[in-house]
């Protein structure tokens, strides 16, 4: 349980009161509705995680129906919930259950909506003023969860919607609110993610104040920080006991070439330095290769998505579109096929989750959608290079059968992406871009309509648009 256990605003000894109320029934209603939705929402999460193939067909079954029993139970007493009580911790807590849960189905609207109604209430009770950490008692460690848990959601949804944060900056470093726990491994995850959510926070500030002073320095120092964080994770990658848990690492980095790659966009389109744009494609290749390994890492686990439901709208909702939007323009400005390819090879990998979860099969939409804006460039492009590994399904989906071959050089990563020179070739295997150079070796000149297009920020909105057949950016 303990290997499994996500910390966050419900820690151990509070899911055990809240169980025993519950199961007492000696509250008043408003505060065992509040209990249902953290106590049922825990309840799912742990049994999802559970590993199912060593158990028997019959208690399987049992396990499966009530995993939908709690989640139909959440969803009762959201609607029960009373939004206008008196602000309280418990009903702050229900709040962040709520809004991790509708995360976990891969509503990211509705999570945004139960996370502002978490931070308003933060806010009615002056958490966000706390000071400096001085004592963790049993309060405090409630109330710093709360704090945690409520700062990711709402800065990492924001930005994913392109929405204004609701939560008001805080007075304490958030990171510092996350306790690196030995016994409970998913701990280093839960503290990288808040430190994502810190480069979010600034990003923010910049998207929603377009005309912020020194904001080229800004974005320099987030670059960074990234590169900071890099390190990080490396070295908790390493340590005992939080290496054990491999798949979250494998999100968590994901994430963070995603993110770099937001970072670096953003600094592109502050700094109007087209010279820049490298770096932003490398970052978006490498969030891209890390996807397909993670999508092979459930291929090669056929039990995996048996108890990790949550997983691909963990990874895929939370960082979905940026890497992929920068390959897509670095298409369509230099028809490179090694990208073109490696767009497909993600999108034929996301196809196969297409059935499980609704808001997969809407990126899967947008991704192809995108792809077939871009395959008349490709193909229409004289004497492309054909890669040698990608797989036959997604040479097949995007025409690659029918091209010639030739042989690519793999290049080395560029050491100042993340401070590490010691990347393997397989980590690494997709060309450079020919961006700003045709195939006669000349420099092209710049068009400002597609520069326009570079400079669109992507956001989830793009996936329920009906233009995106035609256009990309017609949302």
């Amino acid at each position: 349980m303990k290997q499994s256990f996500w910390p966050d605003h419900v820690p151990f000894q509070t899911l055990e009161e809240m169980s025993v109320a519950l199961i007492e029934g000696n509250e008043d209603q408003h505060t065992l509705t509040c209990y249902r939705i953290c106590v049922f929402m825990k309840a799912a999460s742990l049994l999802c995680r559970l590993p199912k193939k060593d158990r028997k067909p019959p208690l399987r079954r049992h396990l499966e129906q009530s995993i939908k029993q709690y989640e139909h139970e959440i969803h009762q007493a959201l609607s029960e919930i009373d939004y206008l009580a008196p602000p309280s911790l418990v009903l702050l807590q229900a709040f962040l259950s709520g809004a991790l849960f509708m995360q976990n189905q891969g509503d990211m609207s509705r999570s945004w909506t139960l996370t502002a109604y978490a931070s308003r209430t933060l806010v009615s009770l002056n958490y966000q003023s706390m000071g400096p950490i001085t004592l963790w008692d049993e309060t405090k460690r409630d109330i710093y969860g709360s704090l945690y848990t409520c700062y990711y959601l709402d800065k990492m949804l924001s930005v994913l919607l392109l929405r204004p944060p609701s939560l008001p900056k805080l007075k304490l470093k958030p990171t510092d609110l996350v306790q690196l726990n030995p016994h409970l491994p998913l701990s280093a995850s839960v503290k990288v993610m808040v430190e994502f959510a810190q480069i979010q926070e600034v990003v923010l500030d910049i998207l929603n104040h377009a005309n912020t002073d020194n904001q080229a320095s800004i974005t320099m120092k987030l670059t960074r920080d990234m590169y900071e964080i890099h390190h990080t994770i490396k070295k908790h990658q390493n340590q005992l006991p939080f290496r054990d848990t491999t798949y979250e690492w494998a999100a968590i980095e994901f994430g963070y070439y995603a993110l770099l790659a937001s970072v670096l966009h953003l600094h592109q389109r502050v700094v109007q330095n087209r010279s820049t744009h490298e770096d932003c494609v490398v970052a978006s290749r490498q969030a891209l290769i890390r996807l397909v390994k993670i999508q092979d890492k459930i291929n090669m686990d056929a039990n995996f998505l048996d108890h990790h439901p949550y997983f691909l709208t963990w990874t895929l909702l939370f960082y979905p579109l940026s890497p992929f939007f920068v390959l897509f323009c670095n298409v369509v400005y230099s028809a490179n096929l090694e990208d073109y390819a490696l767009m497909a090879e993600v999108t034929s990998g996301v196809s196969r989750f297409v059935e499980m979860h609704p808001s997969i099969a809407e990126i899967h939409r947008l991704f192809s959608a995108f792809l077939r804006i871009v395959k008349p460039v490709v193909h229409n492009h004289p004497n492309p290079a054909v890669p040698q590994h990608i797989p036959g399904a997604a040479a097949e989906e995007i025409g690659l059968t029918s091209m010639p071959s030739t042989t690519s050089q793999a290049p080395t990563m560029s050491s100042n992406l993340n401070g590490d020179t010691n990347m393997t070739q397989q980590e690494v295997d997709y060309p450079p871009s020919q961006d700003f150079i045709n195939q006669n070796a000349e420099v092209v000149p710049e068009d400002e309509s597609l520069w326009d297009l570079i400079d669109s920020q992507p956001w989830l909105g793009w996936m329920r648009s009906d233009a995106l057949t035609e256009n990309p950016m017609g949302s």
